[in-house]
Formats: C-alpha cells, sequence, structure tokens
C-alpha cells in the first residue's frame, strides 16, 4: 500500500529490491493504479522507471491513465502520456480517459500532451532517417574515393608485366640464343673469307716462283 499511501521512498526501496510491482489487488489494480488515482506524482515516475506498465488494465479495464483523469491529476495525466499511456484505450463501459475529463481544461490537457509525445517520436523518426541516408551518401563518396585512388594509382604504375610468366621468360630466352648463334655465325663466315683470301695469296705466290 506503499503507492497509495505516496511514500515514495518506501516505493523506491522496494523497486530497488526487486518486488514484483506487477502484483495486483483482488480488482487487478497494481501499484501504479492507486499511485496514479491518488495523484502521487513522484511514486508514479518511480514505478515506471522500474518498468511498470503505463497501460496496464484492471477488470474494468481502466488504465492508470483513466485513474488518474478520474482524480483530476493533471501531471500525472502529462507524465503518463509521456511514458506511452494510451489516449484511446476504453473502458469496460467504453470510456476513453478523453471522455471521463470532468472539465474542458482537462481534456485540453491531454490532447497537449498527446500531440507533444507525437511530435516528440516524429522527430526522432526524422533525425534517424536522416543520419542514416547521410550515412549511406558517406559511404558512397568513400566507395567512390577509393575507387578512383586505385585508378589512379593504376594509371601511374603503368602496364605491369607478368614477370611470372613462363611463355615471356621463354620468348626472351630464344631472343637471347638466336642472337648469339647470328653473331657465331658471322665470326665463322668472317674467318672462311680471310682463309680463303690467304689461301689464294699462297697459290699465287707458288706460281710466281716456278715461273721463275
Amino acid at each position: 500500500m506503499a503507492a497509495w499511501a505516496g511514500q515514495t521512498e518506501a516505493v523506491k526501496l522496494l523497486c530497488d529490491r526487486k518486488a514484483d510491482i506487477k502484483a495486483a489487488a483482488g480488482d487487478d489494480m497494481a501499484a501504479i493504479h492507486f499511485a496514479s488515482q491518488k495523484g502521487h506524482l513522484e511514486a508514479v515516475r518511480v514505478l515506471l522507471a522500474a518498468k511498470a506498465e503505463a497501460n496496464s488494465l484492471t477488470r474494468k479495464g481502466l488504465t492508470p491513465l483513466h485513474m488518474a483523469v478520474q482524480g483530476g491529476h493533471k501531471d500525472v495525466c502529462t507524465l503518463l502520456i509521456k511514458k506511452g499511456a494510451n489516449l484511446l484505450t476504453k473502458n469496460k463501459a467504453g470510456k476513453t480517459p478523453v471522455d471521463l475529463a470532468k472539465d474542458e481544461s482537462l481534456g485540453s490537457c491531454l490532447k497537449a500532451a498527446e500531440a507533444e509525445r507525437r511530435a516528440l517520436i516524429d522527430s526522432k523518426k526524422k533525425s534517424q532517417t536522416k543520419e542514416s541516408s547521410e550515412g549511406q551518401v558517406d559511404d558512397k563518396q568513400e566507395t567512390e574515393a577509393g575507387g578512383s585512388d586505385s585508378a589512379a594509382q593504376a594509371e601511374a604504375i603503368g602496364p605491369v608485366e607478368n614477370v611470372g610468366s613462363t611463355t615471356g621468360v621463354k620468348r626472351e630466352g630464344s631472343s637471347l640464343s638466336e642472337t648469339v648463334v647470328e653473331g657465331e655465325q658471322k665470326e665463322e663466315r668472317s674467318a672462311s673469307k680471310e682463309r680463303r683470301k690467304k689461301s689464294k695469296v699462297s697459290l699465287s705466290h707458288l706460281d710466281t716462283e716456278e715461273a721463275e
């Protein structure tokens, strides 16, 4: 009964000790229903922080917001709405919290609190969407920049020869061998010409001696 009596410190102590804050009385009224009915704002705040259900129902279909509206507790109503209490929930008699408002000012307070909550939700959604879009743009720009850098590096380096290719090695080897062979053949032809010249000179000399 700490919630019903507004004993906030006792409520906090029970929450800290993991007491079952959802335990209900015979008519399914939980601690948050009692605190809301009596207008104990801080007790309601502590219970909500401990994960009490803002839309829990009694046997008559009453939510904590129904209870706060019936008691005319605007501050509790505003807190409950900010924490997700539903203005459209109907009790067993078919009444929403707005229907139970005793005066127009309380009804206006409920609607204003709901409008503020929805505006906050919309703002968060837009912010998340914007951050997501900006993140996608940044990723795209980084990818494009990386591709441009790679292309620039490839262009600066120029074509890369396939050093590991056995075909290239064989071709290079063949060219070298052919060059050596051609050189040797030229030397042999040159030497052969020299030998023939010397042979002709020797024969000519012999012919001259015989003639004398």
